[in-house]
């Protein structure tokens, strides 16, 4: 989905590979901080380890591992965390923290490399639920089940999709039962002395964070998501113009889809071509519309439905209009449980969609009245 491409480009040029003699994922917190888990790094502080960060390798510093050392136990003493220090690199991003612990059967996404399919790492993701806190010696691991925690993911951040922020490290797997233990944010800091404040300092520094998690957070908060794909405008060989999405039900019962609308916002006169926009998903549910210019609400579903839980239909919906108009839109759903009668209602923000004039007739109308009195 559109979110999820989303927050994926959130977290790339966020990633790192460590290629250390273990190896695995870290992440940037602040400028040329890697915080990864003390595992993935066997190499003493001090020491140097290789990292790529977007295809460009560079040569970090093993700074600080807390504990220094592994011990007797084959699973790494708590906290099990390491902060790597690249000199002289500061023009990236870095990622959110957060200390607060997630809420029960919060989501937490992750991506991490691994070698899956290929003997080269690659980005994987994985989608976590969390189920609690559990006592280990030194302090408390994060409990996730539902994704799994392939090898290669250990350092990988794990992404309150609600909180907007990044609540802890993806320390190892639960094995063959699926899942993983992370370690919370709130232990990073204890150990890392400025760590918080650094992060504080530049980890908002790029707006689209804020903006995405934002829609995130919306979007896991509902019982429905909705998600635009693609936005196509009519091609000259009159192929009808057209928004492609879908709604998914992530609740765990039914709910039922009482309506989905077009509204026409505004709309003005246009002399201009418009450039085509990319197709997305395939189509499953066909809907058409033909549209006046004039404010309205324009009805899709011609009855209510019911969608199943973890249910997603897709939808292609065709918007037949006249030439030389550009609309300013927007597509509403509303849904509720059945035999409920609290109605939820999601609204799209606006978005414009072009018909371009073939007809030189309609053409010159058009540009008269765009700037009446300019054009003879």
């Amino acid at each position: 989905m559109k979110l999820l491409r989303s927050i994926d480009e959130l977290l790339k040029p966020r990633l790192v590979l460590v290629n250390s003699t273990v190896g695995g994922t870290g992440f940037l917190v602040a400028p040329g901080a890697v915080l990864t888990c003390a595992h993935v790094v066997d190499e003493p502080i001090g020491e140097i380890v290789e990292v790529r960060h977007l295809g460009v390798v560079l040569d970090a510093e093993v700074e600080s591992r807390f504990p220094a050392a592994a011990g007797e136990d084959a699973f790494y003493p708590y906290p099990d965390l390491c902060l790597l220090r690249i000199r002289d690199y500061e023009q990236h991003p870095c990622v959110v923290l957060d200390e607060r612990i997630p809420v029960i059967d919060q989501r937490l996404y992750t991506r991490g490399y691994t070698t899956t399919f290929s003997p080269m790492p690659s980005e994987e993701p994985s989608t976590f639920t969390y189920e609690g806190l559990h006592d280990v010696a030194g302090g408390q691991l994060l409990k996730l089940m539902a994704g799994d925690a392939v090898a290669g993911m250990s350092g990988s951040p794990l992404l309150d999709l609600a909180g907007g922020a990044v609540a802890g490290v993806v320390k190892t797997s639960r094995g063959e039962r699926g899942g993983g233990w992370g370690i919370p944010v709130r232990a990073a800091f204890a150990a890392m002395p400025g760590l918080k404040e650094a992060n504080a300092r530049y980890g908002e520094s790029d707006p689209r964070w804020g903006d995405i998690l934002r829609s995130a957070g919306k979007a896991h908060d509902s019982r429905v998501i909705v998600d635009i794909d693609a936005i196509r405008e009519r091609t000259p060989a009159h192929r009808p113009a057209g928004v492609l999405f879908t709604v998914t039900n992530v609740a765990g019962a039914l709910v039922k889809l009482v309506s989905m609308g077009l509204e026409v916002i505004s709309c003005r006169r246009t002399a201009a071509p418009h450039h085509d926009l990319p197709e997305g998903l395939p189509e499953q549910f066909s809907l058409s519309v033909e549209i006046e210019p004039a404010p309205g609400v324009y009805e899709l579903l011609d009855h209510a439905h019911m969608l199943q839980p973890q249910e997603t239909e897709g939808y292609s919906l065709q918007i037949h209009a006249a030439e030389g108009w550009i609309y300013l839109l927007s597509l509403h759903v509303r849904w509720r449980e059945p035999g409920g009668s609290d109605l939820e209602v999601w609204q799209s923000p606006p978005f414009e969609l072009a018909f371009t004039i073939t007809n030189p007739g309609e053409l010159l109308r058009a540009a008269r009245e765009a700037n009446p009195g300019g054009t003879r």
